[in-house]
């Protein structure tokens, strides 16, 4: 999994939001970093690419508002989701079949 290759793809999916490159790289790492800890697995499988985009675009959407999951103003509401089904689906293919260890597949 080429970093060049998924910070040009994050930027595709972040259009206009105007970004420096670090900012992106940063949640790219971090998104690496929690899907190789989740799963044991370094470098990270090709197949993982739309789950490291989708939780760095998570991580950035998120930003300044870490650890609330609902929030209220007036009559609008905005709750914050985890991944999205198929993506969480994607991630459960790759955990460690652990005794355990929730969601891996055959626990």
């Amino acid at each position: 999994m080429q970093e060049e290759e998924l910070l040009l793809e994050l930027k595709a999916w972040r259009d206009g939001e105007g970004e420096p490159d670090g900012l992106l790289l940063s949640a790219l790492r971090q998104a690496i970093r929690t899907l190789a800890g989740l799963t044991g697995l370094a470098p990270l499988p090709e197949a993982l690419a739309p789950a490291v985009l989708e939780l760095a675009a998570a991580r950035l959407n998120r930003r300044g508002e870490e650890g609330e999951s609902l929030r209220r103003e007036g009559n609008l509401s905005v709750s914050f989701e985890g991944l999205s089904p198929e993506t969480a689906r994607l991630v459960r293919r790759f955990l460690p079949a652990v005794p355990g260890y929730p969601d891996a597949p055959g626990a």
